[in-house]
């Protein structure tokens, strides 16, 4: 998601513009706050799916679908 040809600070924008609407649930929500936090670094699929509760594959699908929605 977060590779060579994508700038950090874009989706961090993109991420925090949907955290703002209300077209997200919850866990999706706890998910892109644990990953891509407004600020400093972010939470690790294997940190983000202990904290969740969730395989890190879970994780990594979820957080690829909320992007691309």
């Amino acid at each position: 998601m977060n590779g060579p040809g994508r700038e950090s600070s874009r989706l961090r924008a993109e991420v925090r513009a949907a955290l703002a609407g209300d077209g997200l649930e919850q866990v999706v929500r706890d998910l892109l706050e644990l990953r891509f936090p407004a600020a400093g670094p972010g939470a690790s699929l294997d940190e983000a799916a202990t904290a969740l509760g969730m395989s890190p594959a879970l994780v990594a699908h979820i957080e690829f679908s909320a992007l691309c929605g």
